[in-house]
């Protein structure tokens, strides 16, 4: 198959959103199928080129969340690019101006559609301290999924918050954990002691974004309550976010 996937986040933007797509993009490249992702535009790493597949937009850093670029994709650039790849299905992944423009290109080439929904988007309003977008938000989001053929979602429970909202036309798309990337055999003990934890220690890692939507602030105060009963144990946050350098000025022992 042909398949064009459209989203605000991809490689090289680190995301729940962003590498979901990228390994999926990878493992279909590897079953014979021929993607073309259309998405933001991302700072590369030094010295690395794009990847092959990539049509990016310009786009700005987004006012709640700079990490996030807000793309301006141009209607006819999109169409005309979307036309001439000649995908059998566009899977659009987010809802804002790129799945947008994908939706519509997709809708003007007579291309069907499907959707995911990867964001809670309720804990993100509560968390940036915007609830009142989220009755607004909605209305968009039932006209937006509702032209789709199907919305897939992460897991059962979001199906079912999803039909709260009045979109029932959903399917689940389960993740999984690569066992050839996440194995007992990386194991590092120097990885270890540089964090001052023994053979037979405790080390609590958490990997992922450094934001609000986290909820790292409750993690941080379970484990501070814990006080000595952690005997040696040591908490290890992984990853890049806002919070990053508020979290490195205040320990968390």
């Amino acid at each position: 198959m042909r398949i064009a996937i459209f989203s605000e986040v991809y490689w090289p933007m680190v995301s729940g959103v962003g590498v979901t797509l990228l390994r999926l993009v990878n493992a279909l490249e590897k079953r014979g199928h021929s993607l073309r992702i259309y998405t933001a535009n991302y700072a590369l790493p030094e010295g690395t080129a794009d990847r092959p597949e990539v049509h990016r937009s310009t786009s700005v850093p987004f006012f709640l969340y700079p990490d996030i670029q807000w793309a301006f994709p141009r209607a006819r650039d999109i169409e005309d690019d979307l036309a001439a790849f000649q995908p059998d299905v566009v899977h659009v992944a987010t809802e804002f101006a790129m799945g947008l423009a994908g939706l519509k290109a997709a809708e003007r080439l007579g291309i069907p559609v499907i959707s995911s929904a990867h964001t809670d988007y309720q804990k993100y309003a509560y968390r940036y301290g915007v609830p009142w977008v989220l009755d607004i938000g909605w209305i968009y989001g039932r006209w937006f999924y509702n032209r789709t053929a199907k919305v897939l979602c992460p897991s059962r429970l979001y199906e079912e918050y999803l039909h709260t909202r009045g979109i029932l036309h959903t399917g689940v798309w389960t993740r999984g954990v690569d066992p050839e990337e996440f194995n007992p055999a990386f194991r590092s003990e120097s990885y270890r002691q540089s964090f001052g934890v023994g053979p037979d220690d405790l080390l609590v890692t958490y990997i992922g974004r450094l934001a609000k939507e986290k909820d790292l602030g409750r993690l941080l105060d379970a484990w501070r309550s814990m006080g000595n009963r952690k005997g040696n144990a040591q908490l290890v946050l992984v990853g890049k976010g806002p919070l990053g350098d508020d979290l490195e000025r205040h320990p968390m022992a």
